[in-house]
């Protein structure tokens, strides 16, 4: 049994975990918006040029006017590639939509609109001329999903290019081939880089649940290494970041896609993160640059990489490898929430419904944490049983606060009960209530996502924004008060008032939450509130 003096401790300790609880979900709320990504015109529209200097190891020429298009075409994807420079300057993801309401078609490249993005490649020449991102390439042949590219120095060195849309990823893959007919040997060192104008997509911006904005990985032995930058600094010069490495991935990321440069297996390569200002508006890039490859006279050198454009799905990314899957920052809830992620994909193939994959979920967490809930239950029941006799002891030594707690020790101990056992479903909650927050935040496959389920699909049509309505944080704040009613009133004043408005600030908190997120919260209390009714109502505490 705990002292006077412990008990105060771990009341404040209560507390305290309830106001950070509240201070989290709060600092959410006002730090985080739901993602509405602006229309963007077809890839058949014309394109403006996006007048943007970029650099890897000096300054390269500004991207040129735009040339008529190449375009490459799949199942999974639309790329627009310029000759000039090679760059990728649009790409259309087919299979997915803007809003809802759009037909097919999600821009993940594009150098129009406020947030131009676009890929290039090329190559710095030590002493000799080297295709970069001012230099015309010629088409020498193309099929559907692919293309040839040369670009003839004129002294003796041709670069070919050959970029072809992978068929079973979202990965374009780029190989060049440097052949040296001088008499000299030569350097050349390839670079890759993905640029975007004006920071974070509207309606997204980083909070401590989610990041936007440039990351990658290194492999590090067996391990890899996440890294993460944010726009806002790097435009100011303060995150600028380069380092060396092999493996794994350098990219660009927003709430649901990704574009990512992918290395050469094995290969050492810098990385760099940095930016700028451009018209008042923040410039991001991410590059890659290889080692200098010495290609001798009469031979030739090859250098390949790729490009994962396309949603920030872990199927998907997991089909590509070199740890992609790492753009899903799962953070300090890694261990809880992929596996509950997985399950919930589960679920959804089990059922066919988001809302009722949520329902089954949080079912099986209500039933692994069944026997800790129970014990929990049946001592606030206690608890609440004792509330006359220790209410007439309060009354009855209200002017000698110490001996009222001894002979509340004694009757605690009489009775055996822990005063303290009715805090553990709130703790046992939070951890559990954060990694299903980085499920329904990150995973992409809410995005867009019906509940599937009458009368649900009435008025939430969008599992990832926020109910238009608001009935579904009315309902849970009403089901967190019918389970507080349950609890017996803290002893505390203090924690008293905090559990008593906790299910007005929860759901004025909640009200701009995903609807997903609301929906496992009001299923969880409502579960909640029949497990703990019945321990009371067996207990005869209700």
């Amino acid at each position: 049994m705990l002292d006077p003096q412990d008990k105060a401790q771990t009341t404040r300790l209560m507390l305290a975990v309830v106001i950070s609880l509240v201070v989290l979900l709060g600092f959410e709320l006002l730090g985080a918006g739901w993602r509405t990504a602006p229309p963007e015109q077809a890839l058949e529209q014309a394109v403006a040029p996006a007048d943007v200097a970029v650099e890897v190891s000096e300054p390269a020429a500004k991207v040129s006017q735009m040339e008529e298009l190449v375009v490459l075409e799949n199942d999974r994807m639309k790329l627009g590639l310029n000759p000039v420079g090679g760059r990728f300057d649009a790409l259309v993801l087919k299979n997915f939509t803007v809003t809802q309401s759009d037909a097919l078609g999600y821009a993940q490249l594009h150098v129009d609109g406020t947030h131009p993005e676009y890929v290039e490649s090329g190559w710095l020449g030590a002493g000799i001329a080297a295709p970069g991102s001012g230099a015309r390439w010629q088409v020498q042949g193309r099929q559907d999903d692919r293309v040839r590219l040369a670009f003839d120095n004129g002294s003796g060195q041709s670069f070919v290019r050959d970029i072809w849309l992978d068929a079973e990823t979202y990965t374009v893959r780029v190989r060049d081939v440097v052949r040296n007919t001088a008499a000299l040997p030569v350097t050349v060192t390839p670079y890759a880089q993905a640029h975007r104008l004006g920071g974070g997509l509207p309606g997204e911006m980083s909070s401590f649940v989610n990041h936007l904005g440039p990351m990658g990985v290194v492999r590090d032995d067996d391990e890899a290494l996440l890294y993460e930058g944010d726009f806002d600094d790097i435009a100011k010069g303060k995150g600028s970041l380069t380092l060396g490495g092999k493996g794994g991935w350098w990219g660009i990321a927003s709430q649901y896609f990704l574009t990512a440069l992918v290395p050469p297996e094995g290969q050492e390569v810098t990385r760099v993160f940095k930016g700028g200002q451009l018209d008042g508006r923040p410039l991001a890039t991410v590059g890659l640059k290889g080692e200098g490859l010495v290609v001798p006279a009469g031979g030739e050198a090859a250098y390949e990489f790729s490009v994962y454009a396309g949603p920030k799905q872990e199927d998907a990314l997991l089909a590509v490898g070199h740890d992609l899957e790492r753009a899903i920052d799962w953070g300090w809830f890694r261990m809880l929430a992929r596996p509950f992620y997985r399950v919930l994909l589960w679920c959804h193939d089990l059922t066919g419904s988001w809302a009722v994959a949520l329902f089954l979920l949080t079912l099986l967490l209500k039933i692994v944490t069944f026997p800790l809930a129970n014990k929990s239950y049946h001592a606030m029941a206690k608890m609440k049983k004792l509330q006359p006799q220790m209410e007439a002891l309060r009354e009855r030594m209200k002017d000698n606060q110490q001996d009222l707690a001894l002979e509340m020790m004694k009757l605690y101990q009489r009775e055996k009960v822990n005063p303290l056992s009715g805090c553990w479903p709130m703790l046992i909650q939070i951890p559990v209530f954060f990694a299903m927050y980085k499920v329904v935040l990150l995973a992409f496959e809410f995005r867009h996502a019906a509940p599937e389920l009458w009368p649900l699909d009435l008025w939430v049509h969008d599992m990832s924004v926020a109910d238009p309505l608001f009935i579904l944080p009315v309902l849970m704040g009403a089901s967190m008060w019918v389970q507080m009613r349950l609890n017996p009133p803290p002893a505390d004043p203090a924690q008293a008032m905090v559990f008593k408005w906790m299910p007005v600030m929860f759901t004025f908190m909640f009200l701009w939450f995903p609807a997903a997120l609301v929906w496992y919260w009001l299923v969880n209390n409502v579960l909640s509130i029949a497990q703990q009714a019945y321990i009371m109502r067996k207990d005869k505490a209700i």
